[in-house]
């Protein structure tokens, strides 16, 4: 059966307490929006979520979503709202208004819904005409072609073999044939007058066709069969036509006549000899170009670093480039780190100040599942819902600073407010007040253990781990105290 699970992946905990996943089987849909009434509420102060948001329909074997809000809905990280129906794909990341949501797909149902086709059985041969059945398809072995057959070496193979007499001339003939060509006489054809010889050269050269070549193919007994292949060997020569007729026709006499002519006038000009040189001149802009990008990349870098240009000119642009790539990542990897820990420590102590996501200026460091989320978020295309990458930076960089101050600040308070109490000069103080027999030399120290015995039950009796949970509870509210006054 078919599944869908949908999970938010920048956001640990819902306001309400909702659930941070939802998982749908078979052909049941599914409504996503802020309203309560939904299957799955998203709450957002912001309402930048509509109150139904999106729906999921299964049609096809598969689960398509619906975007039926009014800000839209965005797949995979693209910069337009969905503009119709998208099939869920496993992997797939949607954006519902400040929530990033992953679709994991288990479509166990493909081999269920497109069963392999099995070959109809009939009980007798002529039932498979009367079978409405499409025809079955053809095994894959019969498509193939199959493996010629070793040839026997008879005779009769051997003289279906010898070429024709005329097969080598035939490749260079021109377009024109001779009406008689393919009834050739089996006599030796007539001596050609001298004229004709002057305008084919090497004439004389072409051999005389003999007769067992043109003899009945079932007479053998002329020539032997190792003799067969020598009156092909003068097939080369281009001339042999000219042996079958008395005088070239006039038009391949007229043919003669024009192709130098043609010939002239195809002649390129001279001008275009002197092309070549453009190109030879362009291709050294090139590298000019490519360095003076390079040049320009390490002025901006520079610049943006506040150092001279001569330190990035040590290293190639590509260098310089991948490596300020390299660096990009490890500080967004370990900025990334430090503002988890920052937010572990304030839900160890129990503080109230918690970084909750809003509507606006998000920063995509504190709620990107992944680094590389983070960076598509921070140089993709800008958004009310998330910081840049400058900004955010700066504000985590800021938030960090912060962060350590107000550590050791409310450290210190937290101590001071646990001994307070403890301060053997107030306890002493406390115990004159009461007079009386506290005047007594001998009961006087008493009185001061007890005291003490007294203020050190009530500090740490209320707390499971004595001492350390109470001095963590004033941390706490001096942590509290101290945030508020700097938001302030």
């Amino acid at each position: 059966m078919p599944s869908l699970t949908l999970s938010i992946q920048n956001v640990d905990r819902l306001p309400d307490g909702g659930p941070l996943q939802i998982t749908i089987k078979g052909q049941r849909g599914l409504d996503i929006g802020r309203d309560q009434y939904l299957d799955w509420t998203l709450p957002d102060p912001g309402r930048i979520v509509s109150s139904r948001h999106c729906e999921v329909r299964f049609r096809d074997g598969a689960y398509w979503l619906h975007d039926v809000s009014s800000n839209g809905t965005f797949v995979n990280g693209s910069e337009l709202r969905m503009s119709g129906p998208h099939r869920l794909k496993d992997g797939d990341r949607l954006e519902i208004g400040h929530y990033i949501i992953g679709a994991s797909v288990d479509s166990e149902a493909a081999s269920e819904i497109a069963p392999e086709a099995a070959m109809p059985s009939f009980s007798r041969p002529e039932e498979m005409w009367d079978s409405a059945s499409p025809a079955p398809p053809i095994p894959a072995s019969e498509l193939r072609p199959s493996r010629p057959a070793a040839e026997q070496n008879d005779l009769m193979n051997w003289y279906v073999d010898i070429p024709e007499l005329d097969e080598p001339a035939r490749r260079n003939e021109p377009a024109w044939l001779p009406p008689d060509r393919s009834a050739a006489p089996a006599a030796p054809p007539p001596v050609p007058p001298p004229a004709s010889n002057a305008e084919a050269p090497g004439f004389e050269a072409l051999p005389p066709m003999t007769a067992p070549l043109l003899a009945p193919r079932g007479d053998w007994s002329i020539h032997p069969i190792p003799d067969a292949p020598e009156p092909a060997q003068p097939a080369p020569e281009p001339v042999p036509l000219g042996g079958y007729m008395t005088s070239p026709p006039a038009a391949i006499l007229a043919a003669k006549a024009v192709r130098p002519a043609a010939a002239a006038v195809a002649t390129p000009p001279e001008p275009l000899p002197a092309a070549p040189p453009p190109s030879v001149k362009a291709s050294p802009a090139q590298p000019s170009a490519q360095a003076q990008i390079g040049n320009q990349l390490a002025a901006r870098m520079a610049r943006g670093a506040g150092v001279s240009e001569d330190i990035f000119n040590r290293r190639s642009p590509e260098e310089m480039a991948e490596l300020a790539g390299l660096l990009l990542r490890i500080t967004c990897e370990n900025v990334k780190q430090m503002l988890q820990a920052r937010a572990e420590t304030k839900g160890l102590v129990r503080s109230t100040n918690q970084t909750m996501i809003q509507a606006l200026e998000n920063n995509p460091l504190k709620f990107s599942p992944t680094v590389e989320d983070a960076l598509r978020i921070m140089f993709g295309p800008s958004t009310t819902s998330y910081l840049d990458a400058r900004r955010a930076l700066e504000d985590s960089f800021k938030d960090l600073k912060t962060h350590q101050m107000n550590t050791y600040s409310a450290m210190q308070q937290a101590l001071k407010m646990v001994v307070q109490d403890l301060d053997p000069a107030v306890i002493e103080a406390a115990t004159d007040k009461e007079g009386g027999l506290g005047g007594l030399m001998g009961s006087r120290k008493a009185k001061l253990w007890d005291h003490f015995v007294t203020r050190w039950k009530a500090k740490t009796e209320r707390h499971d781990n004595g001492l350390v949970d109470a001095f963590m509870l004033y941390f706490s509210e001096c942590y509290d105290r101290l945030a508020s006054k700097l938001r302030s």
